[in-house]
């Protein structure tokens, strides 16, 4: 397959190559698939030892995907898998190894196992290899672990809960308790114990908090006595009438700090009426300020808030969230407005780039215009999230307008969810 496949031409580019493994885009795969390895494979090792996931705590690892572009052990990639193993300390890049090296012992590497128990430690993910070790060994490998966790007492009872539910996970429920319970050394006894010890209250008895109503509550906030997730808190359970007494309180504070923790009671929702007072705290000197106004100000349609929408894209200020403004107050012709900003931005931070382009998704989702397509294509092509990524395909596939390209690349990407929900789409038609 050579040529154009939509926006990529294969064969690809060692750049072009190197940002479909970092994005987890499956041209990638089909790149090798068409091509082999030939002068990519340096960026296939990369992308083994250098996890390249853009929010590990929301993502899948991108393991399953990787060991597709691998053929059964190849030296290239072991050699280099093993030093990185051994030397690297970033726990996203080892827990991801760890996943790899499993898979080369699974097909029969010796050297990957070895190496798997040899580094086997304690890290502020958890403990490393264990999962996989567990599905290598068993109880082998459950009853050598309990004795590398002697002295246990230096390690919080539920992670060697967790240890035992990883078991259980894999061989059925209480079989790790009960594989400990027959080991004859005093390590599994002592493991046990620990798990049967009675859990220690960390505080004395509950008290009771009595919520606060909205007068304590807009005092606590101008006295800054009242934490970020204790707004949140506080405003989910808060009545409208309690909000209101806040939105009032509002427009009379100009302390930055009280209008951050009140602008954060509507961040979900908006105000309880449109208030242009709003605007002028959209341009407040305080960073923080600006982009909780944008924020609340995004769940209004208004003209007000559609004209400041129009200003900052024509002054290229898209940084602190403005495409949100749009997200209720788009017209018919506005696509190119966006695009067009999104193509002038420089030097934005990618996390910043990736909430932007959540914004664009949601406009394109809210307002399904046909126009709008181009906006899910530009976040499918440009998004460092496979989740965002997920997000664009399947809505151009509800509305029907999922072009053949992506609909092709997506059975190459690194997000199974989306290739699984696709093929569940086509089989239901």
């Amino acid at each position: 397959m050579v040529g154009v496949i939509g926006s990529f031409i294969l064969p690809l580019t060692k750049s072009e190559f190197s940002r479909a493994l970092k994005l987890g885009q499956g041209r990638g795969l089909m790149h090798v698939r068409e091509f082999g390895l030939g002068e990519v494979r340096d960026e296939v090792i990369q992308a083994c030892v250098k996890n390249l996931v853009f929010d590990t705590q929301c993502e899948e690892s991108r393991t399953r995907w990787l060991v597709e572009f691998i053929d059964g052990v190849p030296e290239w990639l072991l050699e280099p898998l093993l030093h990185a193993y051994e030397t690297s300390v970033e726990n996203r890049d080892l827990f991801q190894m760890a996943e790899l090296l499993c898979v080369l012992a699974q097909r029969g590497c010796g050297k990957a196992r070895q190496a798997l128990y040899q580094q086997f430690r304690d890290t502020e993910w958890g403990f490393l290899g264990e999962e996989e070790l567990l599905e290598l060994d068993g109880a082998e490998a459950l009853l050598w672990i309990v004795e590398q966790l002697d002295s246990s007492e230096d390690i919080e009872r539920w992670r060697l809960e967790g240890l035992v539910s990883s078991y259980d996970f894999l061989y059925g429920d209480g079989q790790g308790r009960k594989l400990i319970g027959q080991a004859p050394g005093r390590e599994a006894k002592a493991f046990l114990a620990r798990l049967s010890q009675p859990r220690q209250r960390l505080v004395g008895p509950r008290q009771r908090l009595e919520p606060l109503n909205a007068a304590s509550f807009i005092e606590a906030a101008r006295h800054k006595q009242i934490s970020v997730g204790g707004v949140r808190f506080w405003s989910t359970r808060a009545t409208s009438e309690e909000l209101q007494a806040v939105a009032t309180a509002l427009k009379t504070t100009d302390n930055p700090e009280a209008l951050q923790l009140f602008l954060r009671c509507f961040q979900s929702t908006g105000f309880p009426e449109y208030w242009g007072g709003l605007i002028e705290l959209a341009n407040h000197q305080v960073y923080e300020v600006r982009w909780l106004a944008i924020w609340v100000l995004g769940h209004h349609h208004h003209s007000d808030v559609r004209a400041l929408a129009l200003q900052r894209l024509e002054e290229n200020r898209t940084a602190e969230g403005e495409f949100k403004l749009l997200v209720r107050n788009f017209e018919k012709g506005d696509t190119k407005r966006i695009l067009a900003a999104l193509r002038r931005l420089r030097d934005v931070d990618e996390r910043d780039f990736h909430w932007l382009l959540g914004d664009v998704i949601e406009i394109a989702t809210v307002n399904p215009f046909k126009e709008n397509l181009a906006l899910l294509a530009y976040a499918y092509e440009k998004t460092p999230c496979t989740n965002c990524r997920q997000k664009a395909v399947l809505e151009m596939h509800r509305r029907g307008d999922l072009p053949e390209w992506i609909l092709q690349e997506s059975k190459f990407n690194c997000d199974f969810e989306l290739r699984e929900k696709l093929t569940a789409g086509s089989e239901s038609k």
